[in-house]
């Protein structure tokens, strides 16, 4: 009896072990974009009486605040039931160009200091439609002017990032400098929406913490950045649409499953995800495996290299994607044809 309570006793501080590996930081602040209100002249109803403030100082703009809720769009969000959404469509005349310069401004956040995190999603249209970047600006002296004109910045004098957009939920994370305002700005040095439309972008799950937090508790890479799923931290249950950018690299150890929860999570691979498992701890890759229009695992334009893993969840191929395994375990049964799903497949055992 005193050893099994014994025994007891040591999978519970195991389980607690591995709980508080995978816990982040509490966020000082938390938006989820699903409750936006109302569109007002100064923007989201519900989000200015948070706090928020909207400006559109595009040229030629129309008047408007240049930031909507994206449910009155018919956007789909990153999660939940609607997203924060611009475009030069609704800021800008539709048959005049200019530049795009649409601020959203945070509201004050208590405790934020130096090394806090900023994390949120961000989707947007392609670079073969325009220029588009967001901007994540600060001041900090906390004031909010940000000029008169497309190319002023006003308070805003520091740019903490910059990033260009995609038809693909990116992950996107800045560490602030300490207390003062951010500011979220959507520009463009130019742009038409005649004859292609413009362009467009959307904020969801946006988040401040004391470090860097994701939806699931999965770490993402940012372009240029590796980082490293452990076989401590798993399994990784992929529980809304996550996505491994441009340049990003995801570096999973033997032994780990990922999982792709049924009915629209997924996991876009853009990057490289390298999932070399061994003979005695493979790597699984478990999820539905009948799904053609939102498979689990997307390859889109990326590289999936596997050795030593089990399949038993569709992997899709798109935009030339390079799949790549080696001493795999693909069930017989329950899966589609393998060359339908993985056109880029080296079979060596």
């Amino acid at each position: 009896m005193k050893n099994l309570l014994g025994k007891k006793i040591l999978i519970a501080l195991v389980v607690l072990t591995i709980w508080q590996a995978r816990t982040f930081g509490q966020p000082a602040y938390s938006q989820g974009f699903d409750s936006n209100g109302s569109q007002s002249p100064n923007g989201p109803a519900n989000l200015v009486s948070e706090g928020w403030t909207f400006r559109n100082q595009s040229d030629n703009h129309l008047a408007n605040a240049g930031w909507f809720d994206g449910d009155a769009f018919n956007q789909t969000p990153q999660a939940g039931s609607s997203c924060l959404y611009t475009a030069s469509a609704q800021t800008i005349p539709f048959l005049q160009g200019g530049a795009l310069s649409n601020w959203a401004i945070l509201p004050e956040i208590p405790n934020q200091s130096a090394g806090s995190i900023l994390t949120f999603f961000l989707f947007g249209s392609s670079a073969a439609l325009g220029d588009q970047v967001l901007q994540v600006r600060f001041s900090p002296t906390g004031g909010t002017a940000t000029g008169s004109n497309s190319a002023s910045v006003g308070d805003f004098t520091q740019l903490l990032a910059s990033f260009n957009t995609s038809p693909a939920w990116l992950q996107a994370t800045v560490t602030l400098p300490g207390p003062g305002r951010i500011a979220l700005r959507q520009m463009d040095p130019f742009v038409s929406n005649f004859p292609n439309g413009g362009v467009s972008l959307k904020v969801d799950s946006l988040t401040i913490a004391s470090e860097a937090t994701s939806p699931c508790g999965i770490s993402l890479p940012q372009p240029g950045e590796t980082v490293t799923w452990t076989q401590a931290n798993s399994p990784y249950d992929v529980c809304s649409q996550l996505t491994i950018p441009r340049q990003g690299t995801v570096i999973v150890e033997p032994g780990v499953t990922i999982s792709v929860q049924s009915g629209g999570p997924q996991l876009v691979i853009e990057g490289r995800l390298i999932a070399h498992g061994t003979s005695v701890s493979p790597i699984d890759f478990v999820g539905e495996n009948f799904s053609i229009i939102d498979p689990p695992f997307e390859v889109s334009g990326g590289t999936l290299d596997m050795r030593f893993a089990t399949v038993s969840a569709r992997i899709q191929s798109k935009y030339g994607a390079t799949i790549l395994a080696a001493d795999c375990d693909i069930p017989a049964t329950g899966t589609p044809s393998l060359p339908t799903r993985c056109r880029h497949w080296i079979p060596t055992g």
